[in-house]
């Protein structure tokens, strides 16, 4: 397959993501809901216990942003399990279609959205700090780079569990406490010791740490931490997906193998 016939597998494949997304209000509704409960019910009752020099609800809106963009990107990662489940995956995989096209459109279609829903929220921040259109403009680039960076890790995590219900566990597990120990809710001064190596051993915190400044006026983003967290999630999506065409393919080539083999007796 040409490069160009790629591009058309690859935007088929991304439209069809886009579409069946928006035609599932209720995830958008509800993970926009929790993000907003959740920084609202933080911002607004433990503003004042919380002593950190700057206004905290200013501090969370990021966190709750990046808690849009985890919620969007494990649905998106449960898209990706249904479609194996109903076989539609399996006809992806051993189909002619490039397999950056294949993995480019699952990680764009779910990025998209989380992205999307998470700029939604972006301008709750100005509510409580002053932003410019420089700032605001950066931080969607920032957003942008988180967004694709955690859609990878639970894109790549799809690929391994069998079922929506292991997944379900694997956020509890795992993304649940990488969103914990980013520095989504407090920031590293003041943190006891081992959490304090654990947030600043997670990407994830480096990537929501260039997001706040490049929000911040005052401040400048490194833009090293989202940059490198948006290639370590594209890059494991990316192999997740060769390993699983590769085992698709065998499983293929076993079928026919079984028909061949039938047909002869």
């Amino acid at each position: 397959m040409n490069w160009g016939s790629g591009v058309r597998a690859w935007w088929a494949l991304t439209r069809r993501e886009l579409v069946r997304s928006a035609r599932q209000p209720a995830r958008i509704v509800a993970t926009i809901g929790t993000a907003a409960i959740v920084w609202g019910v933080l911002a607004g009752g433990f503003a004042e216990s919380v002593q950190i020099g700057e206004d905290y609800a200013a501090y969370l809106a990021p966190g709750a942003v990046a808690m849009v963009v985890l919620f969007t990107g494990v649905f998106g990662a449960m898209s990706l399990i249904e479609d194996r489940e109903q076989g539609l995956l399996q006809s992806a995989l051993v189909s002619p279609a490039p397999t950056w096209a294949i993995a480019g459109a699952k990680l764009a279609g779910a990025a998209l959205w989380a992205f999307g829903q998470g700029a939604l929220l972006l301008p709750a921040l100005a509510l409580r700090q002053p932003i410019d259109a420089g700032a605001f403009a950066a931080g969607l680039v920032a957003l942008a780079g988180l967004a694709t960076g955690v859609t990878g890790i639970c894109l790549a995590a799809a690929w391994i569990v069998r079922s929506s219900a292991t997944l379900h566990g694997v956020m509890n597990v795992v993304l649940m406490p990488m969103w914990l120990f980013s520095g989504a809710v407090f920031p590293t001064d003041g943190l006891s010791p081992w959490m304090r190596v654990l947030t600043l051993a997670n990407p994830m915190h480096w990537a929501l740490a260039d997001v706040r400044h490049a929000l911040d006026t005052t401040r400048q983003p490194m833009w090293i931490g989202v940059i490198g967290f948006a290639v370590m999630g594209g890059g494991l999506c990316w192999f997740a997906t060769v390993r699983g065409r590769g085992a698709a393919r065998d499983r293929a080539g076993s079928m026919d193998t079984g028909r061949m083999n039938t047909g002869s007796v």
